[in-house]
């Protein structure tokens, strides 16, 4: 395939730009930041368009990065010929595929030429956009020593299968993905660990708590023994106490009726002491009685004569009636006195009754004593007898309470202690579940990762025996155009991964611990040994975008030569920015 000419109507800092080329070596020679970079990028957008996103470093941005600066629609076209036929690809883009116009016409017929996909690189070249850029395109600082699928199954032959191919590839990618998973999903030794330490931690714990259960046992049947004596000696303390407290009742009570019988003694003595002087008081009153019988008789007798005498008129009538006024008074002085001898009668019988209670005090008196007397005997028998000690009992039921506090408190933690156990039991259950749940999914999973690891073992031994028959003349291809270099006996070989390495004393290095100039030479190698081998449908251009720009003189004179060579049999464009790296056509 020639790309004859291409317009670039506006493309990043390209615009309204038109080129045409030679199909063979086309050389741009222009200055930095003249837009080489989006001259390739360019190309490459027309026959494979622009991914809707960034797709790592190489393609981070690609679509909005080289959206027209001055504006106007986003694109142009390429016209290049194959087979005799020349085409026209336009495309138009936006921010996204779905808004791209695309159309390719056969300026021939001017008929427009429709494809299964509009990745016209993928029907021209057989190779994918990827592939397309690790070969036929050498940018500056970004080269590579390794292939794509599409690139291996070329070398190999095996582009006839190539879908069998990539489908091995994703199948190891799917193990590798579903190995991951399984990996992750593995539990990690340290949880196993964990679950061990928690499960011995927690057996040590219960044993602990046996042996604490077995002391609180002990000092429970130790509490209980004590409380049982405490309670019979306090039984016995509260009976003689009962019977103390009785006997000194009865002494208080005894005390109680010796006092009220002395009282009442007193009193009845007291009342006959009243009543004889109540009897001698009566006795002295009566002779005073006699007395005035005495005195009041005479006067009436007077009366009478002297009123018979002033009735004779015998005497004078004023002597008569002092006389007479006289005896008056006697007599009523003599009533009176009579009056007083009538009571006097009834002293008497007073005194009859004074004697008869005089009698009846003494009788009650002489009782009274003889209930003191018995009531003294009764008090002798308590002699010495005092009020029972209290705090001694009272003593013994702290006690008591005490020791039935204890033995409370061993019961409540004897309970304690047994749901504790229980349930560090149930957890070591749960925990030991767990523990070989984990490890039942242990050997589930190791078993599955067996399998998942021979079958990638056999899936890469496979593509890598398919491989390995084309390792040799690729290797030997390149050591072809890497003798015209000169590298001081230095060994680079391909494997079969198509990854450059160097053979050194101390085993293979990796193509990256190169220097720059000795990655750029081996890659450009790599990728001119690549493009002759992969591809087998349409020769592409190739684009070299300061590629030798590292280079020493001598190795960049063979690097131009080279180029010179390849330009024969495949259109090269050979971009530069410096006169060192410019080329002769």
């Amino acid at each position: 395939m020639i790309i004859k000419k291409l317009h670039i109507e506006n493309f990043g800092k390209l615009s309204n730009f038109d080129i045409d080329f030679n199909e063979h070596l086309n050389v741009l020679y222009k200055e930095n930041g003249w837009g080489k970079s989006t001259l390739t990028a360019f190309i490459k957008a027309m026959f494979y368009s622009m991914p809707a996103r960034s797709r790592g470093d190489d393609f981070k941005y690609e679509r909005p990065k080289y959206f027209p600066w001055q504006g106007g629609k986003y694109g142009g076209y390429i016209e290049y010929e194959t087979d005799g036929e020349t085409y026209r690809i336009t495309r138009y883009f936006e921010k996204t595929p779905e808004g791209d116009f695309y159309e390719l016409k056969n300026l021939a017929t001017n008929k427009i030429v429709t494809y299964e996909s509009e990745r016209l690189g993928d029907a021209l070249f057989g190779l994918g956009r990827e592939s397309f850029e690790v070969t036929a395109l050498f940018p500056q600082l970004n080269f590579i020593s390794s292939s794509t699928v599409q690139i291996t199954a070329n070398l190999t032959g095996l582009n006839k299968f190539q879908n069998d191919m990539e489908n091995i590839s994703q199948a190891i990618k799917i193990i590798d993905a579903k190995f991951s998973g399984l990996k992750k999903e593995r539990p990690k030794k340290e949880e196993l660990e964990s679950l061990k330490n928690n499960i011995l931690n927690n057996e040590n714990l219960i044993n602990e708590e046996k042996t604490k259960l077995e002391d609180v046992k002990k000092q429970l049947l130790d509490f209980k023994d004590s409380e049982s004596n405490l309670s019979t000696q306090l039984n016995e303390e509260n009976k003689q106490f009962e019977l103390l407290s009785h006997s000194f009742e009865k002494k208080i009570a005894l005390q109680e009726n010796l006092t009220k019988q002395n009282e009442r003694l007193s009193e009845v003595l007291q009342a006959s002491n009243q009543l004889k002087d109540e009897k001698f008081s009566k006795k002295g009153g009566n002779g005073n009685k006699k007395l005035k019988y005495f005195v009041l008789s005479p006067s009436i007798l007077l009366t009478l004569v002297m009123v018979v005498v002033l009735t004779l008129g015998a005497i004078d009538l004023l002597v008569g009636l002092l006389c007479i006024i006289g005896f008056i008074g006697l007599a009523i002085l003599s009533y009176f006195a009579i009056s007083r001898a009538r009571l006097a009668k009834d002293v008497k019988n007073d005194l009859k009754d004074l004697d008869k209670q005089l009698k009846d005090n003494d009788e009650q008196a002489k009782t009274l004593q003889k209930d003191i007397n018995e009531i003294s005997n009764q008090l002798k028998l308590f002699a010495g007898l005092n009020a029972p000690d209290r705090q001694k009992l009272e003593g013994l039921e702290d006690q008591t309470t005490h020791i039935k506090l204890q033995r409370l408190s061993c019961e409540n933690e004897i309970v304690n202690i047994t749901e504790s156990i229980d349930r560090k039991i149930e957890l070591n259950e749960k925990l030991q579940g767990e523990l070989d749940a984990k490890n039942d999914l242990i050997c589930q999973i190791d078993k599955k990762m067996a399998i998942l690891k021979s079958t990638r073992d056999f899936l890469l031994s496979a593509k890598e025996n398919v491989s390995e028959r084309f390792v040799v003349p690729v290797n030997e291809k390149l050591k072809d155009i890497l003798s015209k270099f000169n590298f001081s006996n230095q060994e680079f070989v391909v494997d079969t991964s198509w990854k450059v390495k160097e053979n050194t004393n101390y085993g293979m290095k990796d193509f990256e611990y190169s220097s720059q100039g000795v990655q750029d030479i081996i890659s450009f190698c790599q990728r001119i040994n690549l493009i002759q081998e992969v591809y087998q449908k349409e020769k592409p251009m190739i684009i070299l975008d300061d590629t030798f720009v590292n280079l020493d003189d001598h190795n960049m004179g063979i690097a131009k030569q080279i180029v010179r060579e390849i330009s024969k049999d495949y259109q090269v464009l050979y971009i530069c920015c410096n006169e060192r790296c410019s080329i002769t056509t």
